[in-house]
């Protein structure tokens, strides 16, 4: 940090010599900072104590969370993008934004896309469209991890989870898109396919 001060009292020969148009001394001269990143793990519900909830001049309240059931198997994996063969229909290709739309966040170093399809009725042929490796592919430039697909059925929405994506994620990613708020814009530029019928162009 000593050095980092050091090195920030030049800045100000830099804004008042350099080149026309320099920017981004608003606000003083800068100050070193620590970076902050978030460390997320996973430990098991059932170590954890019982959360108590208090409302107004009540006794606290023990809250039971289910632990879950280790023995339920997970969800089966995607089945391939869907095709003329597989579906037996014309198909053509089209941005995903005209059949669906996006919301998109963060979790530290870990992107978390949401997509809605724009009619229930498309939902299952999406889910053979959009797959983990689709979206994988597609975000091949950002996302070093593995990626994650969730289904909302009563949304007729999928949520994708692409770890290790913004760069570190927050203060300690350099990008320009830290968190990942584009994410859902940049997904919905994808091409897919959607059968002809569907009246779409």
């Amino acid at each position: 940090a000593k050095a980092l001060d050091l090195f920030a009292r030049e800045l100000g020969s830099v804004g008042l010599s350099f080149a026309q148009g320099t920017t981004g001394l608003i606000g003083g001269r800068p100050k070193a900072t620590p970076v902050v990143k978030l460390f997320t793990f996973f430990i098991e519900k059932a170590r954890l104590a019982a959360p108590t909830v208090r409302i107004g001049g009540e006794p606290a309240r023990a809250v039971d969370i289910p632990a879950g059931d280790p023995s339920v198997p997970a969800a089966p994996e995607a089945p391939p993008v869907c095709s003329e063969a597989v579906s037996g229909e014309l198909m053509v290709e089209v941005p995903l934004l005209k059949v669906a739309h996006a919301r998109s966040g963060d979790k530290g170093d870990t992107s978390n896309i949401a997509i809605f399809c724009r009619n229930p009725a498309h939902m299952a042929h999406l889910a053979a469209v959009l797959t983990p490796q689709r979206i994988a592919a597609h975000f091949a430039q950002v996302a070093d991890g593995p990626v994650f697909r969730y289904e909302a059925p009563g949304l007729s929405a999928f949520n994708f989870v692409l770890h290790r994506a913004l760069g570190g994620g927050g203060m300690a990613s350099p990008r320009i898109d830290p968190q990942g708020k584009a994410y859902g814009q940049r997904a919905l530029e994808m091409r897919v396919p959607v059968p002809k019928a569907w009246g779409i162009a």
